[in-house]
């Protein structure tokens, strides 16, 4: 483990867009590659063919991006990630398709770490593939007072020193896949220094055999676990096992030999001998029909058979 977080933390510089970066905004929209459609203060974005651009949204900007089954990359000559996401912004991405970067940038002046998307704002992942496809590249830096929200799609690494979510803001992941294949070697997630992370669903799997578990914390960062699924996939040996992340798990809570993690009963939720037993005491305040009602039923009928035997004899008597 001291070994992968010593990687982690040789492979990661601070980075910024790089100068003379030649971005794609809201303003030069639409073009042949992407459409754009305004409601309200939302920008519905969708792209219409696969498309190499720098995109970036503008702090005050609200944007919805369809990837419509098509492919955002980059062209890796410059500095810059696919898409940064300015403080202030809000993207959501949804669609199938995918979001990569094939290669860092070799420009002069480019040096550390490039991202996928870098975030200084709020990032929704809702669907979607976000794809690193070289070594030292990121899918996602979450930078400090920025915010990831994570439902669905897919993450993955498949190359050496390749990262799929850095943080050091806070990332909240109720979903998604988080896979670990080929030439991987590295953590998947990486929670930053000052990141917080909480994690309530989403399966992490390691398909590359080599064990690598697929999150790590670096120094003080905070690391919640409360769902999810944890596991290592051995391709070859044809094997399944959970991955360890017991310290990330608060009280109570635990993992099965498949790597979910197990919410402890609630304090307030009965156990088995204490529903059976409100059941029967709930079935003893409930009303015998053979004994009660059919008492009350057997003296209405009585009631009933008596004035009509009077009403027959009085009948007779005055005719």
């Amino acid at each position: 483990m001291k070994k992968i977080l010593s990687l982690v933390l040789m492979s990661i510089c601070m980075f910024g867009f790089g100068k003379g970066v030649n971005a794609i905004d809201l303003d030069s929209l639409p073009n042949e590659n992407i459409s754009k459609e305004q409601s309200g203060n939302i920008y519905n974005l969708k792209l219409q063919q696969t498309a190499n651009e720098n995109l970036r949204i503008r702090s005050g900007e609200n944007v919805v991006l369809d990837l419509n089954g098509k492919t955002l990359s980059n062209d890796a000559k410059e500095n810059a990630p696919t898409i940064w996401i300015e403080k202030g912004a809000t993207l959501t991405i949804k669609g199938s398709g995918y979001i990569q970067r094939p290669a860092p940038c070799t420009a002069e002046g480019s040096t550390g770490t490039q991202a996928v998307i870098n975030n200084w704002g709020t990032l929704n992942l809702e669907s979607g593939y976000i794809l690193p496809t070289s070594a030292s590249i990121i899918g996602i830096n979450n930078f400090a007072d920025a915010t990831v929200n994570i439902s669905g799609g897919m993450i993955g690494t498949t190359e050496e020193n390749t990262y799929g979510l850095w943080n050091n803001g806070k990332v909240n992941i109720t979903g998604g896949q988080f896979n670990q294949g080929l030439n991987a070697n590295q953590p998947i997630v990486v929670n930053g220094s000052t990141g917080n992370l909480n994690i309530t669903g989403g399966n992490f799997i390691n398909t590359t055999g080599n064990n690598v578990p697929s999150l790590a914390p670096v120094g003080g960062s905070k690391t919640t676990i409360t769902g999810g699924k944890f596991e290592y996939q051995d391709l070859e040996k044809n094997t399944v096992s959970s991955q360890d992340i017991s310290q990330y798990l608060p009280t109570g809570y635990t993992m099965d030999k498949y790597g979910n993690v197990i919410k402890p009963a609630s304090e307030n939720e009965p156990t088995t001998s204490e529903e059976n037993s409100q059941n029967v005491e709930k079935n003893n305040n409930v009303k015998n029909p053979n004994t009660s009602d059919s008492i009350y039923n057997l003296i209405s009928i009585i009631a009933v058979s008596i004035i009509g035997l009077s009403y027959i004899i009085k009948k007779k008597m005055f005719n």
